[in-house]
């Protein structure tokens, strides 16, 4: 069937989309309902050759190129939006990814576009992408949570592909100094809080009472052995999530909070990303919230309390969840 048949067997007739400087990515979902409905518009051209005035709006071929060559910069544009402002899952770790998965598809894009026009706009988004990059890249939480997806080593495969040693040598540093501290930082919480948990000869406490010996030997625990004891669970993560070993899972599906959830081999490290993992990675979720506030206050409710307020915002933002 082709798409010209599933248009017209659609109840819902397609309208064209305007372009709106409040809206993300609106100019791209323009272009893209433009080029759905190219037949029909094609269409009635040919049917309405009587009218002179349409001849100035008639798109020639060189016309539907360039629409189809903009489509296609835009397009990993509109992808990483969409699945950065979810608000069901967790949105922090895949910051990096996205960002980098645009820069190396303009990459690819730089020797297809045939446009001139077109290729002026890529250049100029992949240089302001750099630098939001930059940006995000300069924010070690990011990188944090990157490391928490057991996917990791499959992104920092990608990056070696395209020779890009600078950033997982980055990645490395800050692997092995910052969110090593905050291991460490979690383990000592760990263990705090569950001290039965500890595996250390100081916790336990004697059956009897022994008198004092000074000839016998004490054991003393060397920093060594703290470090490997400290570094265990560490060490296990690392090794165990290697490209070769979650190179061959299919992770079509996979949801990162649903995995950390049904793990119990990695307790500091589970704590660890649910901590970071709380992050959102854009400011979708809030804004939704600042529509939601909007639509429950208004001139019929003006004397509606914050506290009642505030109540509402939350069964509206949680009412997918309510209803289950």
């Amino acid at each position: 069937m082709t798409e010209l048949e599933n248009i017209e067997k659609m109840k819902v007739p397609l309208r064209l989309i305007l372009d709106s400087i409040t809206r993300w990515n609106s100019t791209y979902r323009m272009l893209k309902r433009l080029l759905v409905l190219r037949v029909f518009i094609e269409q009635l051209f040919d049917n309405a050759k009587e009218f002179e005035v349409l001849n100035d709006f008639k798109l020639t071929p060189e016309n539907w190129t360039f629409v189809s060559e903009v489509i296609m910069v835009l397009e990993p544009l509109e992808g990483a939006t969409i699945l950065l402002s979810g608000e069901n899952y967790a949105t922090a770790h895949l910051a990096i990814p996205c960002f980098w998965k645009i820069l190396s598809t303009f990459r690819s894009l730089s020797t297809e576009i045939t446009n001139s026009d077109v290729s002026t706009l890529l250049i100029a988004l992949e240089t302001e992408m750099i630098k939001r990059f930059k940006e995000v890249w300069s924010r070690k939480v990011f990188i944090y949570t990157l490391l928490c997806d057991p996917r990791h080593t499959l992104f920092i495969s990608q990056l070696d592909s395209y020779d890009d040693k600078d950033l997982i040598e980055q990645i490395e540093t800050v692997k092995k100094q910052e969110f090593h501290e905050e291991y460490k930082k979690e383990r000592n919480n760990y263990f705090r809080m569950n001290p039965k948990q500890k595996q250390s000869s100081e916790d336990e406490q004697p059956s009897k009472k022994q008198k004092f010996d000074p000839y016998e030997r004490t054991s003393v625990t060397s920093r060594s052995n703290v470090q490997e004891d400290i570094d265990a669970e560490w060490n296990r993560w690392f090794s165990t999530h290697t490209k070769e070993n979650v190179g061959h899972k299919d992770w079509t599906s996979f949801d990162i909070l649903d995995f950390w959830n049904d793990e119990h081999q990695y307790p500091i490290m589970k704590r660890l990303a649910f901590r970071f993992l709380a992050l959102p990675a854009s400011s979708t979720t809030a804004e939704r919230g600042f529509s939601a506030v909007g639509q429950i206050y208004d001139k019929r409710r003006s004397r509606l309390s914050p506290s009642m307020a505030n109540k509402l915002l939350f069964l509206r933002m949680n009412r997918n969840k309510l209803t289950k």
